[in-house]
């Protein structure tokens, strides 16, 4: 994109034309993650009401995903919608973002320790009422803050802002590599689990 950039122009509004989004992709952002941000709100309004967040681990869980939900919806617009700003602000905006993945990962292990629980629930309920997994509900909570704090803590150390181009951040090539290899292998896990499941 740099040598694109250099053999169009090289000027400081040139380089601002072309790496600002348009205003209709900017706009279809704000409707998919604001028609996600007032849905979790709506639903976790009516769970919360309701108090059904009580009735078991499936509902407690439940919750805990629209809330997950929600704030990645927020962070979203925060850091994906807007230019990283120059100077120690863009720094920091660049590294923030890592919370926006954190976010994200614990939605994917969170939906994965729902899928745990139900498969138990469902195919073995005498050892899920025998070793008491609502009891040990601390264990689907915690799981997928502490993984996906796990993965995605590097993601703060490897990320930086752009020096070449204006509004965006860099990540180093090997780390960031390496941190692919490990986001596939994530996903690698949660899909041999759910196939696991689904042949059980």
């Amino acid at each position: 994109m740099a040598e694109a950039v250099n053999n169009i122009s090289t000027t400081p509004e040139a380089l601002q034309d072309l790496l600002h989004d348009n205003a209709w992709l900017i706009t279809l952002r704000f409707v998919v993650m604001g028609v996600g941000i007032v849905l979790n709100s709506v639903v976790t309004g009516v769970f919360m009401y309701t108090r059904m967040y009580r009735k078991s681990l499936l509902h407690g869980l439940i919750v805990q995903q629209l809330f997950v939900d929600f704030f990645g919806c927020c962070l979203f617009l925060i850091f994906y919608n807007q230019d990283a700003p120059s100077g120690n602000w863009g720094k920091a905006f660049c590294k923030c973002r890592s919370i926006f993945w954190f976010v994200v990962i614990t939605s994917t292990y969170n939906l994965l320790m729902i899928t745990f629980e139900r498969f138990i629930a469902v195919v073995h309920p005498i050892t899920y009422r025998k070793r008491n997994i609502v009891k040990r509900s601390r264990l689907f909570y915690t799981l997928p803050y502490i993984t996906s704090f796990l993965i995605t803590f590097h993601f703060a150390i490897i990320t930086d802002i752009n020096e070449d181009l204006i509004g965006e951040c860099v990540s180093n090539s090997v780390q960031l590599l390496h941190t692919r290899l490990r986001f596939s292998s994530k996903h690698a896990i949660c899909v041999s689990t759910r196939s696991f499941t689904e042949q059980r």
